[in-house]
């Protein structure tokens, strides 16, 4: 299931039968996306679906890798912000 990030999201992964995905919602600064992705992971969704946080972001490849650090290697927000502003660099 695809769906939005909301108060209490715990409740609605555990009361969902079925995996779910984050949508990524309008677009962000950096900084707050990677929150938010964090925040879903930690409450219990399997994954993110950002189209314009990645795409719309002066530096879309070092933010898909923040990203997928998080969502595939369990990093925090501050982390996978330090590797997006250390990517975004070179």
């Amino acid at each position: 299931v695809k769906t939005y990030y909301c108060e209490e999201f715990e409740k609605v992964v555990d009361s969902c039968p079925v995996p779910i995905v984050i949508a990524g919602g309008k677009k962000v600064p950096e900084p707050e996306a990677l929150e938010l992705a964090y925040n879903a992971i930690k409450g219990g969704a399997v994954g993110v679906d950002m189209g314009r946080n990645i795409f719309q972001s002066e530096y879309p490849v070092a933010m898909i890798k923040a990203v997928r650090s998080i969502v595939h290697e369990g990093n925090t927000a501050k982390k996978a912000l330090a590797q997006f502003q250390n990517s975004a660099k070179k």
